[in-house]
């Protein structure tokens, strides 16, 4: 999980928790969602952290940390079993692969990054049980829609 959905997570709970604020956990929601789509996201906040097991060559199945690993040794870079990988899925060609997308943090410019791919598989998945628990629905948090759970019956 990278970062700005582990902090989006540690916000929701502590909005809703400890202090009781449940509509301005959506608000906050939205507000990260709106940031990630106009681009406003620092990279530091989305790379996803992990360690290279074996040699990149040696994995069956090319996951985003493995791709990312071997554009970087393209470039030159030693990389190798117990190398750590900070990457990020960039915005790459639409129809790509998440692993085409995969690039190490280094080599990814301010900006560049696929702001759908963090709103559906980091920030969402980071907070929608949460949310869901609370009467919001996925759409909810994306399009602002309403809120059609318990929570109307205050």
């Amino acid at each position: 999980m990278c970062n700005i959905a582990k902090e989006t997570q540690r916000k929701i709970i502590e909005l809703v928790l400890s202090e009781g604020k449940t509509s301005e956990a959506v608000q906050y929601v939205r507000k990260i969602i709106k940031e990630l789509r106009e681009g406003k996201v620092k990279k530091s906040e989305l790379t996803m952290m992990t360690m290279l097991q074996r040699k990149p060559s040696q994995y069956t199945s090319i996951g985003p940390h493995v791709a990312a690993a071997m554009k970087a040794i393209e470039r030159g870079k030693d990389l190798g079993p117990g190398s750590m990988l900070s990457f990020i899925v960039t915005k790459g060609k639409e129809k790509a692969s998440i692993s085409d997308k995969a690039e190490l943090e280094e080599y990814v410019e301010e900006g560049n990054y696929d702001s759908e791919y963090y709103i559906e598989n980091q920030v969402i998945p980071a907070v929608i049980k949460i949310m869901i628990e609370l009467g919001y629905t996925k759409e909810d948090l994306i399009a602002g829609g309403k809120q059609t759970g318990l929570g109307n019956w205050s």
